[in-house]
């Protein structure tokens, strides 16, 4: 029946309909991943500008914790 033909159609077309939305959305969604990493690289700047003079135990965020989140940064790059 025609009912059975689109549902089969439908089927074999919904892998394709997928990849070129996929295809549609990759250019925004790139453009997101390089604004947000921008972001980021800003945040991990300014922590260590203004925290620079505290000691150790005052600051928010270890030295340990902004290299680990630099390293994230440059390996997504």
């Amino acid at each position: 029946t025609l009912k059975s033909k689109l549902d089969e159609l439908k089927l074999l077309t919904k892998l394709l309909v997928l990849r070129v939305r996929e295809v549609d959305l990759r250019p925004q969604k790139i453009q997101e991943l390089k604004d947000t990493l921008n972001s980021t690289e800003n945040f991990v700047r300014t922590t260590r500008i203004l925290f620079s003079k505290r000691e150790e135990d005052e600051k928010p965020f270890t030295d340990a914790d902004l290299d680990s989140l630099e390293k994230v940064i440059s390996d997504t790059y």
